[in-house]
């Protein structure tokens, strides 16, 4: 493991993995669950979500061997959280169970962003389960979160995801309040701002409004 540091240096990411296994086979438990959380975050922004997953598994695992007077909270949450958020998109059956233990660690060892993220990430589970209720309790302690932490894009997930359970219940005005308070939040946000449109879209379509939904779309896409 030190000599591909030595020799890669800056440029260790692109053989992350790698580097993660020699250091846990030279007994460095630490270095290698950062190193292959490291990989498996790089795996799921390239959208290999399965192949994600198993390094966050494989990482947890290999920090049970780290010492408790040596243990990271913060790499534990960052695990725990995104094998959640991952095997909650692949529909595995453990997400509830890595998010929990996210939440958790993050309750309290922070950060309070980690704990937002867990929060908004079962919220969205128990909407997939058809649980609105339980769902409405995770979002809205992640928006408080958020809120305090002048998080934009975490808002306007919360809110698009609100906005979502609203239209599944009929509530258009409430549903309304909740992707027009998102495009107030994205600001100059182009991206975050587009989410908020779509929904403002299928609000309008809902109401057969179907110009306006049109022209909101419109303003959606690039």
């Amino acid at each position: 493991a030190e000599a591909m540091e030595k020799v890669y240096g800056n440029t260790l990411h692109s053989v992350i993995e790698a580097w993660a296994t020699h250091c846990y086979e030279g007994g460095r438990w630490k270095d290698a669950a950062r190193g292959l959380r490291i990989a498996a975050d790089q795996l799921r922004e390239a959208q290999f979500l399965d192949r994600a997953l198993e390094r966050y598994q494989k990482a947890l695992l290999w920090t049970e061997r780290i010492s408790r007077d040596q243990r990271d909270p913060l790499l534990e949450t960052h695990l725990n959280l995104g094998a959640g958020e991952v095997a909650a998109l692949l529909g595995h059956p453990r997400a509830e169970r890595y998010l929990q233990v996210a939440l958790d660690i993050a309750g309290e060892e922070g950060p309070e962003i980690a704990e937002a993220r867990a929060l908004l990430a079962l919220g969205r589970l128990y909407q997939s389960r058809g649980q609105p209720e339980i769902a409405l309790e995770w979002l809205d302690a992640s928006l408080g979160i958020f809120r305090k932490k002048k998080d934009a894009d975490g808002q306007v997930q919360v809110l698009e995801v609100l906005g979502t359970i609203s239209l599944e219940a009929g509530k258009h005005e409430e549903a309304r309040h909740y992707y027009e308070e998102g495009l107030s939040v994205a600001a100059d946000q182009e991206l975050l701002a587009a989410r908020m449109l779509v929904g403002l879209s299928t609000h309008a379509l809902q109401k057969d409004d179907l110009l306006t939904a049109e022209n909101l779309l419109a303003q959606a896409l690039p």
